[in-house]
């Protein structure tokens, strides 16, 4: 195919897609309201048999540890709560839409993906106040849905692009295919009449700006959220250095002094999606793997030029179960030193290399746009968005 054919390919799948279902749009036209009682979802699930098998499945699977069977769907609906009900009932009606998408594994992935930046876009929009966390939470799981889109309509060229794993997605995706799945999911959200907001929010969320604060602060939520899912390995694209992400933390009220409570949202919110995940599977709460942050991996030390900087990288360290200890404190052969450099002077920079000497630690830059020059040509490189993925590419790993 040419890549106008392609192009037109993958827009007549989105044509032929078919509509969501009625309860899912009725539970999204219900979305911000707080009037919304447990009896109108009640009502909104009755009328559909599947839907109603698979809500009584999840409320006497053991995710909710009832020792009785429950058989009367307002029953199920009053133990899982209106916004448990409504985000499994969205989850499966997604999945029920776009069926298998053609790459083996994609499909998985993406949904694993996709709840868990909604789940971390609520805690965002939670945390901000100024989106609605319900709205927020929709808007996190479908921001990659024209990513189903395109493997469903061209799973060859979805699974080269994967297999390339390009520095710039959304070009590789026009190269390919003439368009990008922001653009692609937009398409399909507008087929289904969803908000426009919502349908914006999927559209711009690789590219916040703080002009979206007040116009739709959904879009720099959502743009947030899927960096964060970053943290922990669930995204689909490896994050590269962003340089909108310290922005984007201003833009959604992150501060040096309020970044331990982002991270306790966040990891309040990965629970939530895995939970969720296994009640969209009909899984018992085995399948939900517990964290283990109790023993730190290995230790690091933080240098950077300003307190929000240091503060990120700590934070999200000791979100992956790292120890920190101050650069002042390092003891010999204890440490890998993590050094952002944006705007360090010679003498700041000096003065890390000889801390880091002294100690024996091996430093990681974060500021990839340093010229590879002494005493950093040799430094292993990290992106802003620090990531299990990329702290296990680290060279001999310091255990604790």
């Amino acid at each position: 195919m040419t890549l106008g054919e392609r192009r037109a390919h993958v827009l007549r799948t989105i044509d032929e897609l078919p509509p969501l279902n009625q309860v899912a749009q009725y539970l999204l036209s219900l979305i911000g309201n707080d009037r919304t009682s447990a009896g109108d979802l009640d009502r909104a699930i009755r009328n559909d048999q599947a839907l109603t098998a698979r809500v009584l499945k999840v409320a006497n699977s053991a995710v909710y540890g009832k020792s009785r069977r429950i058989s009367s769907l307002t029953e199920a609906v009053m133990l899982m709560g209106d916004v448990r009900l409504s985000d499994l009932v969205l989850g499966v009606s997604l999945d029920d839409a776009l069926g298998d998408c053609g790459v083996p594994g994609f499909g998985e992935m993406a949904w694993d993906h996709s709840i868990d930046c909604a789940a971390a876009a609520r805690a965002v929009a939670r945390f901000d106040g100024q989106a609605d966390p319900d709205s927020a939470f929709v808007a996190g799981l479908m921001h990659d849905i024209g990513l189903l889109v395109i493997a469903r309509a061209a799973p060859a060229e979805m699974a080269a692009l994967l297999a390339a794993d390009p520095a710039d997605p959304l070009a590789a995706e026009r190269q390919f295919l003439g368009l990008n799945h922001p653009q692609v999911g937009q398409r399909l959200l507008e087929k289904w009449n969803l908000p426009v907001a919502l349908c914006e929010a999927v559209r711009l969320h690789h590219a916040p700006h703080r002009k979206y604060a007040t116009t739709n602060p959904l879009v720099n939520v959502v743009a947030l959220a899927d960096l964060l899912t970053t943290i922990d390995g669930a995204a689909l694209y490896p994050a590269g250095t962003r340089s909108d992400l310290f922005q984007l933390l201003k833009l959604c009220g992150v501060t040096p002094e309020r970044l331990d409570e982002l991270f306790a949202d966040l990891a309040r919110s990965r629970e939530e999606a895995a939970r969720l995940l296994a009640a969209v599977r009909g899984q018992p709460a085995s399948a939900v793997a517990a964290r283990d942050t109790d023993t730190p991996q290995a230790v690091f030390s933080v240098y950077a030029t300003d307190d929000l900087r240091r503060a990120w990288y700590e934070g999200v360290l000791r979100h992956l179960g790292h120890a920190v200890v101050p650069l002042a404190d390092l003891a010999p052969g204890s440490a890998w030193v993590v050094a952002d450099l944006h705007g360090a002077a010679p003498e700041a920079r000096a003065r890390v290399a000889d801390l880091a000497a002294s100690a024996g630690a091996p430093v990681a830059l974060v500021d990839t746009s340093l010229p590879a020059s002494e005493p950093w040509r040799d430094a292993p490189r990290l992106p802003m968005v620090l990531s299990s993925r990329s702290l296990a590419g680290l060279p001999d790993p310091i255990p604790a």
